[in-house]
């Protein structure tokens, strides 16, 4: 496979971006959780911090399955290339 490489490197690129936003939404909760006027907001709405809750969660839980589409975006690259050589493995044998 010609792009496996350039593939391979742009989905270490991309995770790593992906692993930023996951640690960003974790210190945003952290901040959150700290800040005492939105716990003020939060105990006489509980929409307000549900919603932020529920949203930062939901960009958390979006990125794990980014991290899971790039992982079968490695395998499927990893079998195309066991292909090929099993390809040219049989083309040497004729």
């Amino acid at each position: 496979m010609e792009t496996e490489k350039e593939i391979k490197s742009l989905v270490v690129n991309m995770e790593y971006y992906v692993n930023q936003i996951i640690k960003l939404t974790n210190k945003q909760f952290n901040l959150d959780m700290e800040n005492y006027r939105l716990g003020e907001k939060m105990d006489r709405d509980v929409n307000v911090g549900s919603v932020r809750f529920n949203s930062i969660a939901a960009i958390n839980l979006d990125c794990v399955n980014i991290k899971t589409y790039f992982e079968n975006i490695k395998r499927n690259v990893d079998a195309i290339v066991k292909n090929e050589k099993e390809i040219k493995k049989e083309e040497n044998e004729i």
